[in-house]
């Protein structure tokens, strides 16, 4: 494959160099396009992620915007559920106070973005319901700042 570089001289000149680039081949640049297209799947799958957070209106103004560092605590999946939810009502860390009424289905809805979190960062524990319950329990706990 012949590569065409341009390199500035000076200023005002421009000069045309043309080499022969070996370690460019047919397959590396098959490769190349299959890591873009790799990348652009993950891009999707970002967004599709973000607008199931917006969707289902899960963020946490008082605790601050959704980051890596806050994913990363979900992912841990140090909460349970029964940590945080109590015959549909919440409860909060190191309290025997219930707070508010959660719905099971607002539950559902995190463990429906809680699948999603999983199934993006940790695809290989996507099958493991006792792993989303902790995630969703996490978040859960994160939205309502429990």
């Amino acid at each position: 494959m012949v590569c065409v570089k341009f390199i500035m001289d000076t200023e005002d000149e421009l000069l045309i160099v043309t080499s022969s680039d070996e370690s460019s081949t047919d397959e590396e640049w098959e490769e190349r396009l299959r890591e873009t297209e790799r990348q652009k799947q993950r891009d999707e799958a970002l967004d599709n992620l973000w607008e199931a957070f917006c969707k289902n209106n899960i963020d946490s103004k008082i605790n601050g915007l959704i980051n890596a560092e806050v994913i990363d605590t979900w992912l841990r999946a140090e909460t349970e559920m029964r940590d945080v939810v109590v015959n549909n009502v919440l409860k909060k860390s190191n309290s025997t106070i219930l707070s508010y009424e959660i719905t099971q289905n607002r539950i559902n809805e995190f463990r429906e973005v809680a699948k999603l979190v999983v199934n993006f960062y940790r695809p290989e524990f996507k099958k493991f319901k006792s792993y989303i319950d902790d995630v969703t329990a996490s978040m859960i706990k994160y939205h309502y700042k429990l």
